[in-house]
């Protein structure tokens, strides 16, 4: 057993923020307060404040920590005031203002022959100029090659789209013999000459014949899919489809089309850092006819496989996942019961496929301000940006609100010596692990863990989400551990068996440094005052609730999940005074930062004050233990092992879902409000075998033929 806990948590937010009119700018109020702060930021651990760089001798660009002109180094004002915001959202149940309304995660197909039933392999044979499909022709049949009969010529290893024969011993063209295969018509595999099996067919007996493109005449067209996930104690096999020039036609729908873009859209060949690793600068996917087909090399054995380095070797090269098509280009597909049109694409046999149920839809309410009259808290202080998209002949009227607080780049103080670091991968969070993301409070057990054969209760749109949508869990915030750098082991710093394409060299800001700076504000009421103070330093929370508020910070820039970017900002009033005051020369006692805070707090809805026990524990520094801090670490293996960074084994084990001879419970992420103890999970959690009859016993290893 591995304990740990995850890098983040949960805070809730409430269904329905309460909404009024702002203040407005056109007049400020006799009681409406105005003035400037002072503020102190200390770096409580190093910052990462990423895009800046700097030209060494020779002209390489080396990334830098951001500066002036004068070279000082500064926090950008921008960057503080989106953390500020943010603390005030959770503080005072603000609208949920960075949130992705119309995002539905996208899942992988669990292995079970209920996802591969009636599927068929087909060939790409007519794609429109922005390489969208519009006909496939299916395979009279298919069958699965090993890996050892695939034909290996000296100019290149076999891809995707290779057209394929099988010649007799004699060298003629045609099928191999019916003993030399195996299966069932849904499987059929065709077995390489061995003393297990003498029936089989020798190496050299399939050959190409032609590559990516039209089908000239009848041949088998490979299809060649990413092998990481597979076993490797098993054999590897590529399907391929026999097919001839002659093959029917069946018309690929826009609907069809647009299901298949929204599932491509997060596939891993897609994200940002993969791109540029293949040529892209920009990161942007080449458009198509672009560039000739890009492929990627297969491995064998997997590449997560340990021990396996020194034996794996390219075997195959596949398509790399775009969101169009080639002419030629093999896939699976499902067509209609009225057997006129293809009703969904996948790019291999188990993919992915899109859940149920949007962000939006799950969040009730509290989706981003839209109406400038009518906004949340936060809104109204801080501004409301209208991001609607329009249509070209949309008038251009604009539903934003200015925000009455301006922050100013904070300098600071001294010399400051950057620290380089070789950063671990990291990459936009993906909310699909349901069981994390995912509010499961009212899921009645039944429906915790999923029928054999049916899609795991965490995914989004399984019968957990029957009859209601479950809500998203809250605002997500990452633990503020104490320090990142500390060896061994720093869960931030790159390994050497991570991945390249998403690591970085970065400059870092050490910790301790200091930075001052102003934030001035205008037409505030002594509450929306207080929210601001408390928002800059929540410390003064402690004015509200004094026993709940000690050793928080707040977090600025990137890096979060390894713990860089914790401060604490001290505020110094330096002005603060009415219209009154202001305007006429009335002498007025300005209000103190406890009174202000005071008042915040008397207008807070219950609702809202209820979930600061949550945002509390999430602010503090060093509330949970650093030394336990880790994405879902695997079953086996000392921290800094290859084993240990296995996280991906954690998420299929919890997932709720019944299988043939065991049982993976729905495994949830810990209340934020509970106590540091509380937080702690196994790495072990949530399977647990069955004996016959249904009783189970213990909890077992993960076994990966499942």
């Amino acid at each position: 057993m591995t304990r740990f806990v995850n890098p983040y948590t949960f805070v809730p937010h409430v269904p329905e923020p309460q909404r009024a009119r702002p203040a407005g700018h056109d007049a400020m109020g006799g009681d409406q307060l105005s003035g400037v702060l002072k503020i102190t930021l200390t770096a409580r651990t190093p910052l990462l404040i990423g895009g800046f760089t700097r030209q060494e001798p020779g002209g390489v660009e080396q990334s830098d920590v951001p500066r002036r002109a004068d070279g000082t180094v500064m926090v950008p004002g921008s960057g503080l005031m989106g953390a500020v915001r943010s603390v005030h959202e959770a503080l005072a149940g603000g609208c949920l203002r960075i949130l992705d309304s119309d995002r539905v995660p996208v899942h992988r197909h669990p292995a079970n022959t209920s996802e591969t039933k009636d599927l068929r392999l087909a060939v790409v044979t007519h794609v429109d100029a922005d390489g969208r499909a519009r006909q496939v022709a299916l395979c009279d049949e298919w069958m699965w090659i090993p890996k050892e009969l695939l034909p290996r010529n000296e100019d290149r290893l076999p891809r995707t789209g290779d057209q394929l024969q099988y010649r007799s011993v004699e060298g003629k063209p045609g099928l191999p013999p019916g003993t030399a295969t195996t299966g069932t018509s849904a499987r059929r595999v065709l077995l390489a000459k061995s003393e297990k099996h003498p029936q089989g067919v020798n190496p050299g007996s399939i050959v190409r014949v032609g590559e990516l493109g039209a089908v000239a005449g009848e041949c088998w067209v490979l299809l060649v899919t990413d092998t990481n996930a597979r076993a490797a104690d098993r054999p590897a096999y590529f399907a391929a489809g026999r097919i001839g020039p002659e093959a029917r036609s069946w018309q690929v729908p826009r609907k069809t089309w647009e299901n298949f873009q929204g599932v491509v859209a997060g596939a891993d060949d897609l994200r940002r850092a993969r791109l540029t690793k293949a040529g892209f600068p920009d990161g942007e996917e080449p458009a198509w006819g672009a560039c000739p087909p890009e492929y990627e090399d297969v491995w064998w054995p997997p590449q997560d496989t340990a021990g396996s380095e020194g034996e794996r070797q390219w075997i195959a090269q596949r398509l790399r996942a775009r969101t169009y098509l080639h002419p030629g280009q093999p896939i699976w597909v499902r067509i209609s019961e009225d057997d006129q049109e293809v009703t969904e694409i996948r790019l291999s046999q188990l993919w992915r496929y899109q859940g149920r149920g949007s962000v939006g839809e799950r969040v009730g309410s509290a989706a981003p301000c839209t109406d400038p009259k009518k906004l949340c808290w936060s809104c109204q202080v801080f501004g409301s940006a209208d991001t609607e998209e329009r249509e070209a002949d949309d008038l251009a009227v604009q539903n934003s609100y200015r925000g009455h607080v301006r922050v100013d780049d904070l300098l600071a103080e001294g010399d400051v010596e950057p620290l380089c670091w070789h950063l671990a991968p990291l990459a936009s969070p993906r909310p699909s692990a349901g069981q994390f993301y995912l509010d499961h409070k009212a899921v009645p057990s039944a429906k915790r863990i999923a029928r054999k054969d049916t899609r795991p209760a965490a995914t989004w749109g399984s019968e957990a989400d029957t009859p209601g949508l479950r809500p998203v869990r809250g605002r997500k915030f990452y633990w503020r551990t104490t320090d990142p750098t500390r060896e061994p082991f720093p869960r931030g710093h790159y390994r050497d068996r991570q991945s390249g394409e998403l690591s970085s060299q970065v400059a870092l800001v050490p910790a301790g440094t200091k930075f001052t700076g102003r934030v001035s504000f205008d037409n505030l009421s002594l509450a929306d005052y207080g929210s601001l103070l408390a928002a800059l330093d929540p410390r003064l929370m402690a004015e509200a609730e004094p026993t709940t508020w000690k050793g928080v910070v707040t977090s600025v820039g990137g890096g979060k999940p390894f713990g860089f970017g914790a401060v604490t900002i001290d505020v110094e009033p330096v002005l603060v005074q009415t219209a009154q005051a202001r305007y006429l020369g009335e002498a007025a006692k300005a209000p103190g930062k406890a009174e202000a805070v005071r008042a915040f707090r008397d207008q807070v809805p219950q609702p809202v004050s209820a979930t600061w026990q949550a945002l509390s524990h999430a602010l503090t520094f060093g509330f949970v233990s650093d030394d336990l801090v880790w994405y879902p670490p695997g079953p086996d293996g000392a921290k800094g092992s290859a084993e240990f960074d296995k996280s991906f084994e954690f998420f299929p084990r919890t997932v709720g879902l019944e299988l043939k001879d065991k049982i993976r419970e729905l495994v949830e992420l810990p209340d934020a409000a509970a106590s540091p103890d509380a937080q702690v999970l196994d790495s072990r959690a949530g399977e647990r075998r069955k004996e016959q009859g249904g009783k189970e016993q213990g909890r077992g290893r993960r076994d990966r033929r499942e």
